[in-house]
């Protein structure tokens, strides 16, 4: 959660002083924040590590009920199920879950990825938070529109979170100064 907040932050002090003096202004609204009870199926396919939709190995867990709570498709290219991730950890595996040389099965990542996998059956709630942004630009009279959608939830102690943005478009400049 904390890392999305600044992520967030950065993301619209870029847009706002990343404008080379340009007049332009950065608002975020928030259509939906709201909390949701999730069931989740934690079994060998449904934990895993994987690169796929990152740079780099994540713990990530598929999260089925996204498919109807969620605005966006939160699965990643090559998945079928939508997940979340734990963040960026060393499963001992490669992206194909081979072993890598020298991998030990007792590691403190590969306990995870088992400690996980054994819960079968979760209850847990997933935090929904939907967020308009809005890019004015006073001295070309423009407004670009996106949505960004978070997720989050907490599991065994740990965070899992994913999120997906999308692009609205143009929106009329002198409605955007209203809103």
């Amino acid at each position: 959660m904390k890392k999305l907040k600044i992520a967030s932050l950065l993301a619209t002090l870029a847009l706002t002083f990343g404008a080379y003096g340009r007049n332009i202004e950065s608002k975020e609204i928030v259509i939906i924040d709201r909390v949701h009870k999730i069931n989740l199926n934690l079994n060998e396919k449904s934990v895993r590590c994987s690169a796929l939709g990152y740079g780099g190995r994540e713990l990530k867990i598929s999260v089925n009920d996204l498919e109807w709570i969620s605005f966006f498709d939160h699965s990643n290219r090559g998945e079928a199920e939508p997940c979340m991730t734990a963040g960026m950890m060393s499963c001992g595996q490669d992206i194909f879950n081979f072993p890598l040389p020298g991998s030990d099965q007792n590691t403190p990542e590969n306990q995870t990825l088992q400690r996980f996998r054994s819960l079968g059956q979760v209850e847990s709630t997933l935090k929904q938070v939907v967020t308009e942004r809005l890019r004015i630009d006073h001295d070309n009279l423009t407004c670009h529109r996106s949505l960004q959608e978070t997720v989050e939830t907490i599991v065994d102690g740990v965070n899992f979170t994913h999120f997906r943005s999308g692009d609205l478009g143009e929106y009329p400049f002198e409605i955007c100064q209203q809103l």
